[in-house]
């Protein structure tokens, strides 16, 4: 083993690999630094070559865009420019693009906002949670990750979208679409913005095109909320049809064989009872694969799954004398 190095030692190797350091960062700058110089002119020209360069780099550090700024794309496809928020006194400003249903807040009922926030939240969560996933469960490339269907999650709200949308006339849906959804116009480049609505449905420029746009919002998610009542309404009346199913015979073997939310779900999205073999081996096999995703799943996920199938065994078992039943 080698000596002990001393204290000095120690603090010299210290000192010695700092200057490397910041001689190597320093010429990778373009920093001049000789190793002997001949007289004081010359120590006076590569200073003063220095100091130049030195200001040269702090003047494009300056104009450097902050990494907080939007991209110019996202300027352009905005209907609006982001809004400046100073998150310290001395640092880059962060930006935010507003919602367009932000700034009217005060304008709309509780009610027709609420329902707006729900579509826009249920339109989002269509959307795949990465760019490999593919809706289409096709695929365009040998990339097997492309080729990953849609969650079930996915499904659901692309299920809501769908019946909301349908269901909206169409003066209502362009201004839910270019408002709510942000989605432009095909070949538009970006949305409008409630003065260029206002001035393209109702020909008026300025302050009377701003009102127009905001009269034709405030309508939209006024039917955008009824629509949304009539669904929780749908939807109520769906699950109580499909808990009716659940009291049937093939609902209470179900029950004692513990699949009887597999057995839920297919009808509720069928709407009717399996009727043939292999729809009820479809039943148990999503069983299946739901217990062994909730092998890995947090406890909290797995407690909320035994709860539904605790109440689903409750319906199925209503006003029958078997009241107790072994789950497997």
């Amino acid at each position: 083993m080698g000596a002990k190095l001393t204290d000095d030692e120690r603090r010299k190797q210290r000192v010695n690999r700092i200057r490397r350091r910041t001689t190597r960062a320093l010429e990778d700058l373009g920093i001049e630094l000789p190793s002997e110089v001949g007289d004081d002119h010359e120590a006076i020209a590569i200073g003063e070559r220095n100091v130049a360069r030195l200001r040269q780099i702090g003047n494009e550090m300056g104009r450097k865009t902050p990494p907080t700024a939007p991209t110019p794309e996202r300027v352009r496809h905005a209907p609006e420019p982001p809004r400046e928020i100073e998150v310290r006194t001395e640092g880059p400003r962060a930006h935010r693009f507003e919602w367009a249903l932000e700034g009217m807040r005060d304008k709309l009922p509780s009610r027709s906002y609420e329902a707006a926030v729900r579509l826009r939240d249920v339109f989002l969560a269509t959307e795949p949670a990465s760019r490999v996933a593919d809706p289409t469960a096709v695929g365009g490339s040998s990339d097997p990750a492309k080729r990953l269907p849609i969650t079930e999650r996915q499904e659901l709200a692309g299920r809501q979208l769908h019946w909301v949308l349908g269901r909206l006339d169409q003066p209502f849906r362009s201004v839910i679409r270019n408002f709510v959804l942000e989605q432009p116009k095909q070949g538009a480049e970006r949305c409008l913005n409630v003065e260029e609505w206002g001035a393209k449905v109702a020909k008026y420029q300025g302050a009377q095109g701003r009102a127009a746009g905001v009269t034709s919002i405030i309508f939209a998610c006024a039917r955008l909320a009824t629509l949304w009542e009539v669904h929780d309404a749908w939807q109520r009346e769906q699950c109580a049809k499909t808990d009716r199913m659940m009291r049937t015979e093939i609902g209470r073997r179900a029950a004692q064989g513990g699949w009887i939310i597999a057995l839920w779900s297919f009808c509720h999205t069928h709407g009717r009872l399996p009727q043939v073999q292999g729809e009820m081996d479809q039943c148990r096999a999503a069983h299946d694969t739901d217990v062994k995703r909730l092998r890995l799943a947090p406890p909290m996920e797995l407690e909320r799954w035994q709860r539904r199938r605790e109440r689903l065994i409750a319906v199925a078992f209503v006003g029958s004398d078997d009241n107790r039943v072994r789950v497997a």
